[in-house]
């Protein structure tokens, strides 16, 4: 038989009430996390032991019914306690752990229970190292998608770079390819013109050439014609010499 809990407590009397009855009561046995709550009730003795029964469903397992000295049910504030609302329990830091929200079957579909399962200070450490771990994970986890984003934009970065290089070594070998095209077409323009200037020299020189060709002939043909003229002289004046 448990003992009496007292009427209204005080917040510390209430606490040190439920620490010391916690294994007494051995809740969180009955009540976990995966347990889906049927009903709770009076039982049938309730007027001569004050004993409240849970119907529960544990782990898929059919409706088991197990009788408690204490269950209180509330979420932060409280909703249909079995036991009366004591101050500063919406802050409460004891043995209790969390509360626990679920759903009742169909036929009390309308409404939720709501379970406050008690744990030993053990739990409490083992879960706040939990959150410690699951914090430490969470923190990694960003600290990993920081990294890849980093990492990501250093890429992104470096690709742009190697594009702005390889633009420039392209516009480069173009501009090259360009000059060599544009000093190939200076150079063959200025053959053309070297072979013109030295054709116009060549006829020139031919020219010249022919020109003194066609001034010897004519001398020549002065020369005969004059001579000629000369020898006609020269037979008359014998002519006249002789008569």
């Amino acid at each position: 038989m448990s003992p009496e809990s007292p009427p209204f407590p005080s917040h510390r009397q209430y606490l040190r009430y439920l620490q010391d009855y916690t294994d007494h009561f051995k809740l969180r046995e009955y009540i976990q996390l995966n347990t889906e709550v049927i009903k709770i009730e009076k039982a049938e003795d309730y007027d001569v032991t004050g004993r409240w029964t849970i119907h529960i469903r544990q782990e898929g397992k059919e409706v088991v019914k197990q009788t408690f000295d204490f269950i209180m049910i509330c979420s932060g504030y409280f909703t249909n306690p079995v036991m009366p609302p004591y101050p500063g329990m919406d802050e409460f830091t004891g043995s209790v752990s969390h509360s626990a929200h679920y759903r009742t079957n169909e036929h009390f579909a309308d409404k939720n229970v709501l379970v406050l399962v008690l744990v030993t200070k053990e739990r409490k450490k083992e879960r706040k190292k939990e959150r410690k771990k699951e914090r430490k994970k969470e923190r990694k986890k960003e600290r990993k998608k920081e990294r890849k984003k980093e990492r990501k934009k250093e890429r992104k970065k470096e690709r742009k770079k190697e594009r702005k290089k390889e633009r420039r070594k392209e516009g480069k070998k173009e501009r090259k390819k360009e000059g060599k095209k544009e000093r190939k077409k200076e150079r063959k323009k200025e053959r053309k013109k070297e072979r013109k200037k030295e054709r116009k020299k060549e006829r020139k020189k031919e020219r010249k050439k022919e020109r003194k060709k066609e001034r010897k002939k004519e001398r020549k043909k002065e020369r005969k014609k004059e001579r000629k003229k000369e020898r006609k002289k020269q037979i008359k004046a014998k002519q006249k010499d002789k008569y």
